[in-house]
């Protein structure tokens, strides 16, 4: 069975995003930390003061119209992740975009996983040479969300190191603080179970997060031609995944499945999102 929603939407945000790009871009307020501005939201790039570890860290923040949401990396049933583009950046050697954990928004169609009302992307930013200033230049390309979706052109710039006194350190840390943490095969051992359903009309899997802090819900990524969907239960830390779309070829192969599970109820100095890969065989070839 194809997900024909996910398919269907999807390519119609994707023409209708590829028609917009051709818009010439939201204009930039005056000073040296350059916003754009939109009718459906505001964009513009912070950062904390000095570096560390050897880069700078900033973060794209963009704000929404009420009740407007955008998309993670993986937008769920129907949407596009946001893209970030560093071109024109001087003194950059690299530019790292990481991902707050989403939220799972409900539609009348199907689920998105995204952001509503704001969300900051943090950035580790590394100069080529520490003893430059780094002119960081970004185009953010992302799609606003009511009843129809808005595809959003966004160009910001700010120069690092900040001047004294615009340090935003408290935004840039608390967005840190929901980026998922990476959980190795060791860190997950004994804490994790995952058991076919073997007479489950799609391959399916139940999956149980044994931590003492369970898991308030799971989102998956997969290879190119794959789409899981995933359900909590009725059961603290229990999870269904199912592969709801699949390649032809390979049917029987291993896939390996990114997943991460969000809202941990544990202390505050501990990861409240984590990740993890995992490898999933198919119990029965074909969809």
């Amino acid at each position: 069975m194809q997900n024909s929603f996910h398919h269907y939407n999807l390519m119609y945000i994707l023409v209708v995003f590829t028609c917009f790009l051709l818009i010439p871009p939201c204009e930039a307020e005056p000073g040296s930390r350059k916003a754009s501005l939109d009718p459906t939201s505001h964009s513009r790039l912070i950062a904390s003061g000095g570096t560390q570890q050897g880069f700078y860290r900033a973060g794209v923040e963009i704000i929404l119209k009420p009740g407007a949401l955008t998309y993670w990396r993986q937008p769920g049933d129907a949407g596009v992740p946001p893209l970030f583009s560093f071109d024109g950046s001087e003194n950059l050697a690299n530019a790292e975009v990481l991902y707050p954990a989403p939220s799972r928004i409900r539609e009348d169609e199907g689920e998105a996983f995204g952001y509503r009302d704001r969300v900051v992307f943090p950035l580790h930013v590394t100069p080529r040479d520490m003893a430059r200033p780094v002119v960081l230049k970004l185009t953010a390309d992302y799609a606003v969300c009511e009843t129809i979706c808005i595809p959003v052109k966004s160009h910001m710039e700010l120069t690092l190191p900040l001047a004294p006194g615009q340090s935003q350190d408290a935004e840039i840390t608390a967005a840190e603080a929901s980026v998922p943490v990476r959980l190795t095969d060791s860190e997950t051992s004994g804490k994790l179970s995952v058991v076919s359903e073997v007479k489950a009309q799609n391959p399916t899997w139940d999956l149980t997060w044994k931590d003492a802090a369970p898991a308030s819900d799971l989102f998956a990524e997969a290879p190119a031609g794959w789409y899981f969907e995933t359900k909590p239960t009725a059961t603290a830390g229990m999870f269904k995944i199912v592969a709801v779309e699949a390649p032809k070829t390979d049917a029987a192969a291993p896939v390996s499945v990114t997943l991460t599970l969000t809202g941990l109820n544990r202390s505050a100095d501990e990861a409240r999102n984590i990740e993890f890969s995992i490898q999933l065989t198919r119990v029965k070839p074909g969809l």
